[in-house]
């Protein structure tokens, strides 16, 4: 009884933690989703879905939170202000409150009214205050004032440009990704009708073997290039899943999802002329258009340090109205009044170095940012200019390559005719078939280059998506 006892404890305590092993239904396995695009809706899914782009617009919505911030020092501004102490000579709490409201104008003038009621154990007082302050040196000028407000609204113009071109950049890279799917799609059908013909020739050339109409090299011979053939589909199917993969990453789409993209092969005329080209590009290239505006902001900068050398000296005026009485009522019967007028200084370390230097390096900076104003132009340029020829190059190529994709067509009906009639062994074969195979590798590919450096040249000349007319203004210099 002992031995069976200890087997029906370990049955009973571990049998339940060992995981049964289930039965795979077809209604339980994981459904992969089907997706079908074409190019447009791949591209304004990107727009759409990309995480990169998501990044890029984070920073344009804290740009605008930046702009409501540098918005608010124009605002209106109600300060509350109180406080409570108890006073020992007085022999009793002393209580003030009180509201004080300014507004700055965007000449630097601060407008501003207060009202404060003091209440104490002998008496309650109130004083309702108005006074402008001006300033004369450090300060002046709406430029000046509102340079903290115009730099938030260049960060938001940034902000938005550099998305643009973070669309634009992401739109090349869908397209060259679409068609590179289109092009390893279209090898891995080429390889596979490669095989097709490759075991037709194997078993063509074992047929005449058995007749005595070939040799066994000619099997070898074809038996080699089946091997080849299925390593060459092998790789193709690699190859597609892995373009595959990394464009549905590109999307934000599930990796396990099954992908469809419709074939669209039909390219451009190329019609580009150089001169039209680089004066559009000089139009609506937006980092170009930037690289202006900055010019603009170093300019600005420089007239900001420029005041910050002068002393601080302001313009103040008041008017105040007075009141007293036994009760917190009774104080506010205003009956004495006073006007202030007078200079006020802000603390100033009369030597300004730190100043000036700030003036200096502003002066540089206004000539380095119109330097690399001038380099930007002549790249630019150069992009343009490398582009056509690329792009021309692309186009001639395609009649190229078709031209050799018949050739290759006609070289192996040929080597099939001799084959038939015994002109020759299967050599000739083998060599059209590996003929054909590249050509067709090579058609498709001058295409789907041609498509991509078109798109890529778009992109160059700034073309490529359509932008908010706001983003192409630029400020005079």
């Amino acid at each position: 009884m002992r031995l069976i006892y200890y087997p029906l404890i370990f049955i009973a305590v571990f049998l339940p933690l060992i995981e049964k092993p289930r039965l795979a239904f077809p209604e339980e396995e994981a459904v992969r989703p089907k997706i079908h695009l074409n190019l447009e809706q791949a591209v304004d899914l990107a727009f759409r879905n990309n995480r990169t782009l998501m990044f890029s617009g984070d920073s344009v919505q804290i740009s605008q939170y930046g702009l409501e911030s540098a918005k608010s020092e124009f605002e209106i501004q109600p300060v509350p202000t109180g406080g409570i102490a108890y006073d020992s000579e007085a022999g009793g709490l002393q209580q003030n409150y009180g509201m004080d409201v300014t507004k700055k104008l965007k000449e630097g003038t601060i407008v501003g009214t207060g009202l404060t009621t003091s209440i104490s154990s002998t008496q309650k007082a109130s004083d309702l205050n108005f006074s402008i302050t001006q300033p004369l040196l450090r300060g002046f000028g709406r430029s000046i004032v509102t340079n903290s407000l115009v730099d938030a609204e260049r960060s938001t113009v940034t902000t938005q440009r550099f998305y643009e071109l973070t669309k634009e950049g992401l739109a090349v890279d869908v397209i060259r990704q679409y068609y590179e799917i289109i092009k390893q799609q279209k090898i891995f059908e080429i390889n596979e009708t490669a095989l097709k013909r490759e075991k037709i020739v194997l078993e063509s050339a074992k047929a005449r073997l058995a007749v005595g109409l070939a040799s066994r090299l000619d099997v070898s011979r074809a038996e080699i290039q089946v091997q080849q053939a299925e390593e060459s589909l092998i790789n193709a199917k690699q190859n597609l899943g892995n373009v595959q993969d990394s464009f549905k990453v590109l999307l934000n789409l599930p990796v396990n999802a099954d992908l469809e993209l419709v074939p669209e092969i039909d390219y451009p005329p190329l019609g580009v002329v150089e001169s039209e080209a680089i004066a559009t590009s000089m139009n609506y290239r937006l980092d170009l258009i930037e690289a202006s505006d900055q010019i603009w902001d170093t300019k600005r900068d420089l007239k900001v340090a420029k005041n910050n050398i002068l002393p601080g000296l302001d313009l103040v005026l008041g008017y105040t109205l007075s009141g007293a009485g036994d009760t917190v009522g009774s104080s506010f019967d205003l009956k004495d009044s006073g006007i202030l007028i007078g200079f006020q200084t802000s603390a100033t370390n009369l030597n300004r170095k730190r100043e000036r230097a700030s003036y200096k390096t502003a002066q540089i900076n206004v000539v380095s940012r119109q330097r690399a104003y001038n380099l930007l132009v002549d790249t630019i340029i150069r992009e343009v200019r490398d582009g056509i020829r690329t792009l021309e190059n692309r186009y001639k190529n395609i009649p190229i390559q078709k031209k050799a994709l018949d050739e290759a067509k006609s070289g192996l009906d040929v080597a099939n005719e001799r084959y038939k009639r015994n002109l020759a062994d299967n050599f000739d074969i083998v060599n059209a078939e590996t003929s054909l195979l590249r050509a067709e590798v090579g058609h498709i590919t001058a295409i789907t280059d041609y498509i991509v450096e078109h798109v890529r040249f778009r992109k160059t000349v700034g073309t490529l998506t359509e932008k908010p007319e706001i983003l192409l203004r630029r400020h005079e210099l």
